[in-house]
């Protein structure tokens, strides 16, 4: 017997066996057992043959049928004395016996790939600090007086408290109607800070009903220090209904009425707006800091990931798409091949991170023990009535709650290792 362990790269293997003839022979002859008890020939009640007769009816098509398990069976047991952690489901590539019950078989399957973590010191991280202007500030509260605006219609644009309605269509050059072009309807509020100032600019002054030739020559975008010049577009502008937006007095009353008693007056409210302004981009920029450091890490550690789990995790991803859909099923114009195509590149990254979140961990001695599980459903079982107990076996079970927490402490241990940039910015 001789067996061979090739690696072919970080994850995949090849097993390479030979089965000499005295150790093939047992094996087939535990199967003769096993398959003679199945077996029925003349002149014997079933599974009663004897093995020499059922060797001389049945061996060969016996031999053929169960060579694929015999080395299946050989090529477990050469797993678990090599201590190998298999994660994929092994491929047969080769398979050969010869008249003498010589077998000769080769076996491809993945294992973890070797990871060693570079220093975390090595790791450096851009953290946004982000200050909250009072414009900003203003515009929020601006939006919070749109919400209960009233309107009014009017003739003419005088000004950009205006909601006028439009219709859109895009020109040619020479200021033709393209063929096929749909012409789109909109509803425009002209002081919206998402509208096109070049576009709101040529509105004023305008009545419903007017049709003009709007010309948009879009900015300039630069490439590798080359500024690559946009041709203008044209577009025909129709007016429709337009309105004057009416926007409430921002006083006590309607502060008060619009936070249901939670701000009494206008100083109080605006710091509330502007509090919650820092928690929310206090939360965007601990996002995009945790984005920051994983990929710092997976950066510095790069390696091919398992075959096996790309494939689990676009499993995942294609039944998170199909959640999305009535009867959770893909609509039938949805190409399923071109959407695990496009889903590839985050599986990738995904696997990547997972590996090397556990490998930190592991070097790190932080596994998640039972006291963090017991402290962890004690809290939410005050906060939802169901039992401690039913509560740690929901956590204990969830591999949702556990990749969490698991990416928690790697986020805490990455924080307090890399090099961290502040970045002041003001919104």
């Amino acid at each position: 017997m001789s067996i061979e362990v090739q690696k072919l790269d970080n994850c995949e293997n090849e097993m390479s066996v030979r089965m000499e003839t005295a150790e093939a022979s047992e094996y087939f002859e535990k199967m003769y057992r096993s398959e003679a008890k199945k077996l029925t020939i003349g002149g014997f009640r079933k599974g009663k043959a004897p093995l020499s007769m059922v060797k001389k009816v049945y061996g060969e098509r016996l031999k053929v049928q169960n060579l694929d398990k015999i080395v299946i069976e050989k090529f477990w047991k050469e797993i678990d004395k090599q201590k190998f952690e298999v994660i994929s489901t092994p491929v047969l590539t080769h398979l050969d016996i010869d008249d003498n019950n010589n077998i000769d078989f080769k076996m491809k399957f993945e294992t973890f790939p070797e990871v060693h973590l570079k220093d975390l010191k090595a790791i450096s991280a851009e953290k946004i600090e982000y200050e909250i202007s009072e414009d900003f500030i203003d515009d929020e509260i601006k939006q919070v007086l749109f919400s209960k605006k009233s309107t009014e219609p009017i003739e003419v644009i005088n000004d950009h408290e205006t909601i006028a309605e439009i219709e859109i269509t895009r020109l040619d050059k020479s200021g033709l109607v393209i063929i096929g072009e749909k012409t789109e309807k909109t509803k425009l509020y002209l002081n919206s800070p998402d509208a096109n100032k070049n576009l709101v600019d040529s509105l004023l002054s305008k009545k419903s009903g007017d049709e003009y030739v709007f010309t948009h020559l879009p900015q300039h975008d630069h490439h590798e220090g080359h500024a690559h010049k946009h041709e203008e577009e044209k577009f025909s502008i129709k007016i429709g209904p337009i309105e004057k937006v009416i926007l409430p007095e921002l006083n006590d009353e309607f502060v008060n009425e619009i936070s249901k008693g939670d701000s009494k007056r206008v100083e109080e409210f605006r710091q509330k707006v502007k509090d919650n302004l820092k928690n929310r981009y206090a939360n965007i920029s601990m996002r995009l800091f945790n984005s920051n450091l994983m990929g710092e890490l997976v950066r510095q550690n790069d390696f091919n990931p398992p075959n096996a789990f790309i494939e689990k995790t676009l499993d995942s991803y294609i039944e998170e798409e199909k959640q999305k859909y009535p009867n959770k099923k893909l609509p039938a114009e949805i190409d399923l091949e071109q959407l695990r195509e496009s889903k590839t590149p985050d599986a990738v990254w995904g696997v990547k991170w997972m590996i090397l979140r556990d490998k930190l961990l592991e070097d790190n001695n932080l596994s998640i023990t039972d006291e963090e599980i017991d402290k962890i459903a004690e809290t939410e079982s005050a906060k939802t009535g169901i039992t401690k107990n039913k509560m740690k076996e929901y956590l204990n079970n969830s591999s949702y709650f556990l990749s969490n927490f698991k990416n928690e402490k790697a986020m805490k241990l990455l924080e307090e290792n890399a090099q961290i940039r502040i970045v002041k910015k003001i919104v």
